[in-house]
């Protein structure tokens, strides 16, 4: 099975409860070999509201037209990777991520990725002139 946990569940609680299910079901069916293992992880983004990346993002996302909404989801991305390497780092893409992302039948319409446009260009301007 596969988890994409939010960043503020601890990994360690989690794997137990899985290992103390396992245990529960084993004592009931002493003839099955039970086990699970982790094949990897993708540490959770925890960026701060207040970070200064996220306040540049949330100034270019208003230039753009663009509603400035923060949230947290479920989802793996490299970000993590990049905070885990003391970057400060966001996710951003067009469209709705919700029940849209890596999906047969995930989509973006040409107005949300202009949208999108638009915030990379203001993002560039602030950040990088």
């Amino acid at each position: 099975f596969d988890l994409r946990l939010l960043p503020d569940l601890m990994v360690q609680e989690i794997e137990k409860h899985i290992q103390d299910g396992l245990k529960k079901i084993a004592a009931n069916y002493p003839a099955m070999n039970l086990s699970a293992t982790r094949e990897r992880m993708n540490p959770g983004l925890n960026l701060s509201a207040e970070a200064e990346w996220v306040r540049k993002c949330r100034e270019a996302m208003e230039e753009s037209g663009l509603k400035p909404e923060l949230a947290k989801c479920s989802a793996s991305t490299e970000a993590a990777q990049y905070a885990l390497a003391g970057f400060e780092a966001v996710v951003f893409g067009p469209g709705a991520a919700h029940a849209n992302s890596h999906g047969p039948n995930e989509r973006n319409s040409i107005d949300q990725i202009e949208a999108a446009v638009v915030f990379y260009e203001k993002l560039i301007e602030r950040t990088c002139l």
